[in-house]
């Protein structure tokens, strides 16, 4: 009787502990334009919801800054519809808690300052 008992609250405690925490799994985001029309010059944009541990272009100039805010992300250069930049993360599964938001676009010619809503950026988990 005492073995059934003692069997019966070892299994329970076994049925009712919590499956250990996956461990974090370094990866790649990207921030992508989404709009047809972009003109060549400056995007400011920042992306928040988790650390960032670096962010790469392949055919911008880029500069970073980052703060309680977020990292501060200013992109130059040949501007088009798809990837802009590759964002490294400390855990692809906290991916949904990132957020990119646009703050200015500059014209390349003159230098303008353009209304922001006329980009549209996505942040996405790389596959």
């Amino acid at each position: 009787m005492i073995r059934v008992v003692a069997c019966a609250l070892l299994l329970g405690g076994l049925a009712c502990a919590e499956a250990p925490a996956a461990p974090p799994r370094p990866g790649v985001l990207a921030v992508d334009v989404v709009s047809t029309s972009v003109p060549d010059g400056a995007l400011l944009f920042t992306i928040s919801g988790g650390p960032v541990d670096g962010v790469t272009a392949s055919a911008a100039t880029i500069t970073t800054r980052t703060d309680e805010s977020g990292t501060h992300v200013l992109v130059s250069g040949p501007l088009a519809a798809g990837a802009l930049v590759r964002v490294a993360v400390p855990d692809v599964a906290a991916a949904p808690a990132y957020l990119v938001t646009l703050e200015q676009v500059a014209d390349g010619r003159t230098f303008v300052l353009v209304d922001p809503s006329s980009v549209t950026l996505r942040i996405r988990r790389v596959p």
